[in-house]
């Protein structure tokens, strides 16, 4: 008898020491944050878009201006001889302006397609800094709308 009763003491299991403690969530409000997270990144997206595009162009008119080589520019950007013509008074010195025309005409051609490379470079430099920051913004504004959700608690 004594033998079934110390069985039956040590299968009663042990009390709990620990409470439980119900959550109540508001979905409501996590809901709307889902929401708003959303919206923050649907915004942010169309902005990004709009960037792009206008990138887009500035891209391909960078590579339009690289591919060419030299003196020689696009149909868009000519650049017409320069001309000088006074009174040379001789062959001689008409040949010698017109050759210092010349290499004026394709030094200003090399020039211009530089400097138009260059601004093209810029700009789209700027387009790709313009989305970085954007997407910065959208992340922190994210991350920072995740944040703000609480979560409330019950004690019983």
């Amino acid at each position: 008898m004594e033998m079934s009763q110390k069985m039956k003491e040590e299968t009663i299991e042990p009390e709990h020491t620990f409470k439980i403690i119900p959550i109540d969530f508001n979905f409501e409000k996590i809901e709307g944050d889902q929401i708003k997270g959303e919206e923050v990144i649907s915004e942010y997206s169309g902005k990004i878009e709009r960037i792009l595009e206008k990138r887009k162009y500035t891209a391909n008119l960078l590579r339009d201006l690289r591919k060419y080589e030299g003196d020689n520019l696009p149909m868009y950007a000519r650049i017409t001889t320069a001309t000088f013509a006074p009174k040379f008074g001789s062959d001689e010195t008409s040949s010698f302006f017109k050759e210092k025309m010349t290499t004026f005409t394709k030094t200003m051609r090399q020039t211009f397609r530089t400097s138009m490379i260059e601004a093209t470079k810029e700009l789209f430099d700027n387009f790709t800094a313009e989305m970085q920051k954007l997407w910065s913004e959208a992340t922190e504004k994210n991350r920072y709308q995740k944040t703000r959700r609480t979560y409330h608690f019950k004690e019983v």
